[in-house]
């Protein structure tokens, strides 16, 4: 399965993440913010995407497939909790100022 042919706005989105997440700085309070709903809103889509898939698939069957959808579910997760990390602290950090 083509990911970019079948989903083309969620890698859309995906991309802009990676994007996002790539030039986050610490100091970036609202983007990191933003950065952390989007991650989590983007991984809730994927995780769908992947139980959808894994429940089409027989066992064996597109493990390449369901390996991808599980490191992109696994990618965006990450970026959610380490950009709302980068939120809390920068946050608590202006309020210590």
């Amino acid at each position: 399965m083509d990911l970019e042919k079948v989903y083309p706005e969620e890698i859309k989105i995906l991309n802009d993440i990676y994007r996002r997440n790539d030039m986050l700085v610490e100091e970036d309070i609202a983007g990191a913010f933003q950065l952390q709903k989007d991650a989590i809103q983007a991984y809730n889509r994927w995780s769908h995407i992947k139980y959808c898939t894994k429940k089409e698939l027989k066992r064996g069957q597109g493990v390449a497939l369901k390996e991808r959808l599980e490191e992109i579910c696994s990618y965006l997760k990450h970026i959610h909790t380490s950009a709302k990390s980068t939120w809390l602290k920068a946050r608590e950090d202006l309020r210590c100022s």
